[in-house]
């Protein structure tokens, strides 16, 4: 989405410029100077019918302009949105930092790997299934590793049994969750070679 407000910025420029042309073609060429060559060159170009044509054309280009950039703030608008989303449930989350693991746990008084983000996520307005093979499964969209953002969570599973982990990625190539191993609730690479080996996949709840 951010390629495709690029995209968009671009067109809005390009379609300016080409716009800023025909307004200098469409001057009288009894003015002399700019008004006479662009006259001169709008004649060769379009015939006798230059006028119209030109006008034709101009419009169409200040619709392409008007679009893109309606476009373009929309785009951006929803990127921003998605954002303050994410550094929310980000904030959120690191605020537990040290809280124990405890099975089956769902309260700062002690969290599991899923009882922790369905509290983060709780707190932020956003409900999911409990178990984290559940929350793959049931909830949110699919979201390649290469373009996670903030607040997305990802899964983990052992070689021999299903999705068993879930943290919130926090950016920076990190994630945050409770781990029984660690025995309470810390932040920990995606390259380190466990996770890394373990990684399943992530899902968008919010936004």
């Amino acid at each position: 989405m951010a390629t495709l407000s690029v995209i968009l910025t671009i067109v809005s420029v390009l379609t300016a410029i080409l716009l800023t042309i025909l307004v200098l073609i469409q001057n009288p060429k009894g003015q002399g100077g700019i008004g006479a060559i662009s006259g001169g060159v709008s004649e060769a170009m379009f015939g006798a019918s230059a006028p119209s044509a030109l006008v034709k054309i101009t419009v169409v280009l200040a619709i392409v302009f008007l679009l893109s950039t309606l476009f373009n703030v929309a785009i951006n608008g929803h990127l921003r949105k998605q954002k303050s989303i994410g550094e929310t449930i980000v904030a959120t989350a690191k605020q537990y930092m040290g809280a124990p693991y405890v099975y089956g746990g769902m309260s700062p008084s002690g969290f599991d790997c899923s009882g922790f983000v369905n509290y983060v996520y709780k707190l932020c307005g956003y409900s999911m299934s409990r178990v984290a093979s559940s929350i793959y499964n049931n909830n949110g969209t699919y979201v390649e590793k290469a373009n996670l953002q903030l607040g997305d969570l990802v899964f983990f599973a052992s070689n021999s049994s299903s999705i068993g982990h879930v943290g919130i990625y926090i950016g920076n190539g990190q994630f945050i969750h409770s781990s029984s191993g660690a025995g309470c609730v810390v932040i920990s690479d995606l390259s380190s070679n466990y996770y890394l080996k373990n990684y399943v996949g992530a899902k968008r709840i919010a936004g």
